[in-house]
């Protein structure tokens, strides 16, 4: 049975009104919003093109990187005899957990050291493919790792038989684990061309910052709207292009499943690769920590912050819990439409629901302002109302993804049994689904949390007035200078994130 047209239209009318309702603002507004204040020839500049190549540089470079690292990550994890394989399994995830920016941040302090020692300059372009891989990898691994696990293990024996294990690997694993590994690749494409904060902290100009600086510091909003479209156009090719692709695929793994994967003797050389897998976790997650610890000098530094930051802190962690439970609920609603409605019509869904992810986080806000910056609706324009509708623009993706993979794996027929027995929609929605897919909805919640908690591009555009999160604090703290108290309020920052992670591992191990 097909869900109730009107519960679907419902679910699709709130996910287009929040999220792509903004982005259709901003591509319409150039050629519906009347007399152009500028020429549209006079907008682009030749800068511009030498921004736009800086920026598709780094992003390039970056999606290379980590699928590099990502991909190699993930085929050590589950596929070979490595030692510690098991702990790299999660410790490769702890990344995720610092955003990129004060991942930016930790390096531009360690920049003085890699010019001295290394003759490498972290304020470039090199430095900011640098600092986005370490950040955006794990993404890669996650993706690769789903397809990994996915791969029917008779197919890997019955080649063995016939080749050897690297000429199987080549000839077998990696084409079926392909998609997953190029779709990690894509959202760390889109993820680098689309950021802004760490260009900006390691004072590199790129396309996005042209956009952020044209609408924050010169107040020109017909000039960002436009410099904003050739970048829409692109990430949302990218991402109904990979979407297309992985078609009916998971881009996360959750259990061991039954299938187990066929592993690869690695011998001597295993303790070798765990040192270097070791590395690179210690660089992407250890390093920034010991660095923050270093630089916030001791107590003291903590006690100011405290004194100074505990509203910040407290609104943070209520604006990101409350849209944690409103994007679960319209993320798992899409999920669940996604896997049952009928094909054209949930292929179809299924890239709207992605879109989202291809817009930046600068244009996200310029959008949102433009659609709810009304004098009818000002109570929700000036209220936290507005923050938690623009993490719900920016997040819903995510938590949709994670719901379409457990639904994916809950059959139809317990449904059609409690409808012919006469319960209503919603309470085989709430009585069945939820409780059969409640570990992927928990999974859902802790991303968004975790990436609602310390999201900066958009909340600085929509923040209403007085209004201040963690992570704009820590923007303001860095551009006057107060290196202690942003590195203390790094550590804060972490540390809620890491014991609200600690919560969520308790939870799903329940």
């Amino acid at each position: 049975m097909a869900p109730p047209r009107l519960f679907t239209w419902a679910v699709i009318g709130t996910f287009v009104g929040i999220a792509l309702l903004p982005l259709l603002y901003m591509v319409l507004t150039p050629f519906l919003g009347g007399d152009a204040p500028v020429p549209l020839g006079d907008t682009f500049e030749l800068r511009h093109l030498t921004l736009a190549g800086k920026s598709l540089l780094i992003s390039f470079g970056t999606a290379l990187a980590a699928l590099v690292i990502g991909a190699g990550l993930a085929f050590l994890i589950t596929k070979t005899d490595m030692p510690g394989r098991r702990w790299l399994g999660h410790a490769f995830i702890l990344p995720l957990l610092i955003p990129p920016y004060i991942h930016a941040i930790v390096w531009a302090h360690l920049s003085p050291w890699f010019l001295s020692n290394l003759k490498v300059d972290l304020h470039s372009i090199v430095g900011v493919m640098i600092v986005l891989t370490l950040a955006y990898f794990p993404f890669v691994t996650l993706t690769t790792m789903a397809g990994l696990k996915s791969i029917d293990r008779s197919k890997e024996e019955a080649a063995l038989m016939v080749h050897k294990p690297i000429q199987m690997l080549g000839r077998v694993t990696v084409p079926l684990c392909l998609p997953n590994m190029l779709s990690g690749a894509v959202f760390v494409f889109v993820f680098a061309i689309i950021n802004v904060g760490v260009p900006d902290i390691l004072r590199v100009r790129v396309y996005p910052l042209e956009i952020f600086i044209q609408f924050s510091a010169f107040f020109d909003t017909w000039k960002a709207t436009l410099l904003s479209l050739p970048m829409i156009f692109l990430t949302v090719a990218l991402i109904v292009a990979q979407r297309w692709t992985m078609g009916d695929r998971s881009y996360v793994h959750l259990g061991a499943g039954e299938n187990a994967p066929v592993v690869f003797r690695l011998g001597r050389t295993g303790g070798l690769l765990l040192l270097v897998c070791g590395l690179l976790v210690g660089c992407a997650f250890f390093v920034p920590v010991i660095t923050l610890l270093i630089k916030s000098g001791g107590f003291d530094a903590y006690t100011r912050v405290l004194s100074t930051s505990a509203k910040p802190i407290f609104l943070s962690f209520f604006i990101a819990a409350g849209a944690a439970v409103l994007i679960t609920l319209l993320g798992g609603s899409l999920g669940y439409l996604q896997q049952r409605l009928a094909k054209p019509s949930r292929r179809f869904l299924s890239l709207l629901v992605f879109i989202p992810f291809a817009v930046p986080a600068t244009t996200m806000g310029i959008g949102l302002i433009g659609v709810w910056n009304r004098s009818c609706i000002g109570w929700i324009y000036g209220s936290l109302t507005i923050l938690i509708i623009a993490h719900m623009a920016r997040f819903i993706p995510y938590a949709a993804a994670v719901a379409h993979a457990g639904v994916g794996q809950v059959g139809t027929r317990l449904e059609e049994a409690a409808w012919l027995s006469g319960a209503g929609f919603l309470s085989v929605l709430s009585a069945i689904v939820a409780r059969l897919t409640r570990r992927h909805l928990v999974v859902a919640a802790f991303i968004v949390f975790i990436l609602a908690f310390g999201e900066l591009g958009t909340t600085l555009l929509v923040s209403p007035p007085g209004v201040e999160t963690v992570p704009v604090k820590i923007y303001n703290l860095m551009h006057y200078g107060a290196e202690e108290m942003v590195a203390a309020l790094c550590i804060i920052m972490m540390t809620i994130i890491f014991l609200i992670s600690s919560a969520f591992l308790w939870v799903l191990r329940k």
